[in-house]
């Protein structure tokens, strides 16, 4: 068998699999949405203010539409990374490809549309687009290690049994 084939996890739960039952791991996507937009908007609101105090309505504009723009990669880009593992490594790959495309064109258009209008600080948007993008990907990360990676019983994951499965066993289908 060459390496990154085949995904022994979901293989294994396709071969494990009862019928009417589904074969694919259960991710709570919800709860990632709502840790998201609940992370951005508390950090938005809370950074308003000061921001306003700085750089004015056009900055605190700048400020709103980063987070907003920001929010919108990131929900983008996890909604076609969750949609391209459940469907093999090469179409996970060009999923996380067309995801990272996808996010700098967004960021790009972003930043064109509000520097032709002229009417959003231009400093404050692209420290807002670079800041809440840190924070999103956190975020992301986070959900993807947590939610995903044990589902699918990765590196971490709790086994049955109740003990913790290595990195080392996973690679080498060892369980």
């Amino acid at each position: 068998m060459r390496i990154g084939t085949t995904n022994e996890p979901r293989d294994e739960a396709v071969a494990n699999a009862t019928p009417g039952q589904s074969s694919e791991p259960r991710i709570a996507k919800g709860r990632f949405f709502a840790m998201l937009v609940a992370t951005v908007f508390g950090i938005a609101v809370v950074s308003a203010w000061p921001i306003y105090h700085w750089a004015g309505p056009e900055g605190l504009r700048g400020w709103i539409v980063g987070s907003a723009a920001s929010l919108g990669n990131c929900v983008w880009g996890t909604w076609l990374l969750l949609w391209g593992i459940a469907r093999g490594t090469q179409t996970f790959h060009l999923a996380m490809l067309f995801g990272l495309i996808g996010r700098m064109v967004i960021a790009l258009t972003v930043v064109a549309v509000m520097h032709f209008r002229g009417d959003a600080n231009m400093l404050v948007l692209v420290l807002s687009l670079v800041a809440f993008y840190f924070v999103a990907t956190i975020v992301e990360l986070r959900f993807l290690l947590r939610e995903v990676l044990v589902s699918a019983g990765g590196a971490g994951a709790v086994a049955p049994s109740g003990e913790t499965v290595s990195t080392r066993a996973v690679a080498g289908g060892v369980r």
